[in-house]
């Protein structure tokens, strides 16, 4: 089964699902498929075009080897000028920049698991077999939180492709996950939390090109999830349960678990994870921060 998210003739999108009412492969073996494709949904998933505000020039193209700066991230930030540190009282709970190696630069967590990673200038590879993993505990807050990653894949947006870029959950569990990845030509954030209600946000990123940096960026709390591509906001959803975390659950960045779907295909970089769900003027400040 390869269906790709969206709107097709005599298809309709995906749909939030319930584990009682999913149809979808993903429903009945969570983790065997998370392309989560629905023929008989009745609400639509929130499918944005990455915009480009009114008044706002977008972003420059970010190919290989061009490292984004202030000066040149700014055009794709908010017009008002966002304060130097206003993020740094607080600080990632985990921060990895992927220069040369896997261990954080903040956290103390080990990998669990590490292989098909390389490394170049620009970060680390993750091929379409990779798998690696930290431990949730003390990394993630299932209350609330922010992950953020710059990531300049191999693949161009229009490609029918999945990609692998996070997956927290407990392999074939359908409650309590978070995962992000590249579904056909979609990058979706999808969320399930304790009540087994699955919500999710997808961004249309036909536009992208192969070996050009974007931003990714996810927020969780106060019942809202939402997406951000390159600082700027694609969609929310709301939510009623909580996302409760096992303190054995993996993070898998850039992978996936065995056989369960692609890799990233693509390098990684300034990954981030926040215990708070940052506002979107401080997303738009980390646009304009990446360290390597």
């Amino acid at each position: 089964m390869n269906e790709q998210l969206g709107a097709k003739p005599g298809h309709k999108p995906w749909a939030p699902q319930s584990k009682e009412n999913a149809t979808s492969p993903a429903a009945q073996n969570p983790g065997a498929d998370f392309r989560a494709a629905e023929d008989n949904a009745d609400e639509p998933i929130r499918v944005i075009a990455t915009p480009t505000p009114e008044g706002r020039a977008a972003a420059p193209a970010r190919t290989r080897g061009d490292t984004p700066t202030a000066a040149n991230a700014s055009n794709a930030t908010s017009a008002a000028a966002v304060p130097s540190g206003r993020i740094d009282a607080a600080g990632p709970a985990l921060a990895l920049s992927f220069d040369k190696a896997t261990q954080p630069d903040k956290g103390d967590s080990a990998p669990i698991v590490e292989e098909g990673v390389s490394f170049d200038a620009e970060g680390a590879h993750f091929a379409a077999d990779a798998q690696f993993a930290l431990p949730s505990d003390g990394n993630v807050d299932g209350a609330a939180g922010t992950i953020s990653f710059w990531i300049l894949p191999d693949w161009s947006g229009d490609d029918p492709g999945d990609a692998s870029i996070v997956q927290l959950r407990n392999r074939h569990v359908w409650e309590n996950r978070l995962q992000i990845f590249k579904n056909g030509p979609f990058m979706r954030f999808l969320f399930t939390d304790n009540s087994g209600i699955e919500s999710g946000v997808g961004a249309d990123i036909r536009n992208w090109k192969r070996g050009e940096w974007h931003m990714v960026t996810a927020t969780w709390g106060d019942g809202v999830t939402s997406l951000y591509i390159d600082g700027e906001l694609v969609g929310d959803r709301t939510y009623d349960g909580e996302l409760n975390l096992s303190p054995s659950m993996p993070l898998y960045i850039g992978s996936n678990y065995p056989g369960d779907g692609p890799g990233a295909r693509g390098v990684l970089s300034n990954f981030q994870i926040y215990t708070r769900a940052l506002t979107q003027d401080e997303v738009g400040e980390l646009l304009t921060r990446r360290t390597h």
